[in-house]
């Protein structure tokens, strides 16, 4: 299957204009959720989708670029407790702080496969990150059909790195994201 998807990236790639192309987030479909380790427990969170601009170049990925807005008043936290807290000045603040945001600075690989990065701003500490990426034709897609796509980004942050140091013994300081984004070209 990743062999098919390289060659369809690969022969659309080369039949492409050499330039960047807009697309948009279907929020409907599309999550961002955080995995952080409560008393030694998984547990799965989400981060809202508020805007997004998104712009990928298959002819050179280094030209695509990534602007995320995340609404920290709809954030949870798995539970209700953990979602008051995770909202609350302990950690992002979102009285003081209503967004958390994120700008691409970079990309590296050969699509589907590479890395994002960039610098996120939450409690209005910015910090450089490293995501993992992988974009996907979706689903029911016609092979040569590259005007729906589907992007996968991993990493892991350090809550502290962010100022979010309280609760040292009950939240464990790593916290994973993963995201997949559910995207359509523009006109």
């Amino acid at each position: 299957m990743g062999r098919i998807l390289t060659l369809v990236f690969l022969l659309w790639a080369g039949i492409a204009s050499a330039q960047a192309v807009n697309y948009a987030v279907d929020l409907s479909k599309s999550t961002v959720d955080f995995i952080y380790r409560f008393q030694g427990s998984p547990i799965t969170g989400s981060l809202p989708l508020h805007s997004s601009t998104i712009t990928i170049d298959v002819n050179d990925i280094r030209n695509s670029t990534v602007s995320a807005t995340h609404d920290v008043k709809r954030a949870t936290g798995g539970f209700v407790f953990a979602t008051q807290i995770l909202r609350g000045p302990d950690m992002l603040d979102g009285d003081t702080h209503r967004f958390v945001q994120f700008e691409s600075t970079g990309f590296t690989g050969q699509i589907p496969r590479g890395t994002m990065s960039g610098n996120l701003t939450m409690r209005g500490v910015t910090r450089p990150v490293t995501l993992s990426a992988e974009l996907f034709r979706q689903p029911g897609t016609d092979p040569t059909d590259l005007t729906r796509l589907a992007i996968e980004l991993k990493g892991q942050v350090d809550r502290r790195d962010f100022g979010m140091v309280a609760y040292p013994g009950f939240v464990d300081p790593p916290i994973d994201i993963r995201i997949m984004a559910w995207i359509t070209r523009q006109p």
